[in-house]
């Protein structure tokens, strides 16, 4: 299987719609209330993702596999004041679910982080879902670690959810890679 990993275009917002949305479902069934989630709708995801790629500074890429959008990453600044600096933060990775544990989010994260490196950035944070051990586990063998700040990400009467923030720095690279 050839994964290419390119810039994310507008004409993309639609497939990232979908991968965004099969990928959040599949991510925390279980662990998160489906309204919680969001729209399920990707018509509204993707105007979403139209003005998200039309006006944002942040970089997206996708994956994809004989030509189709299976996966993408958003970096951007941190806007998280306690990250503040050159820090960059992955926003999104999300790789659907039929191309989980094929490399291709290890792909995506390492063009975040070449990226990362190429905007001058000393370190990338991003939040993940304390109860999401599967996505705590990816984080740690790409070299992240917590770095003791949780925030709330849903409450209600009976349960609270929390995220944690990983850190990892970066250094300079082996090899370039590039993002077109």
């Amino acid at each position: 299987m050839k994964v290419v990993i390119q810039r994310a275009r507008i004409v993309d917002a639609a497939a990232i719609a979908g991968v965004h949305i099969s990928s959040l479902r599949a991510a925390y069934q279980g662990l998160v209330p489906d309204h919680v989630i969001g729209s399920p709708d990707v018509k509204i995801r993707a105007r979403h993702w139209r003005g998200w790629l039309k006006r944002s500074q942040a970089s997206t890429v996708v994956a994809r596999v004989d030509g189709t959008v299976v996966g993408f990453c958003t970096l951007h600044r941190t806007h998280d004041g306690a990250a503040l600096g050159a820090t960059g933060e992955v926003q999104a990775i999300y790789v659907l679910p039929s191309h989980w544990r094929c490399g291709i989010g290890r792909l995506l994260c390492r063009q975040a982080l070449a990226e990362a490196r190429t905007r001058g950035f000393a370190e990338v944070v991003l939040w993940v879902l304390e109860s999401n051990r599967r996505a705590r586990r990816f984080y740690d063998s790409l070299g992240f670690r917590p770095d003791g700040k949780r925030r709330l990400f849903f409450q209600r009467l009976d349960s609270s959810l929390h995220e944690l923030r990983y850190r990892r720095s970066i250094s300079q690279p082996k090899h370039s890679m590039s993002w077109d």
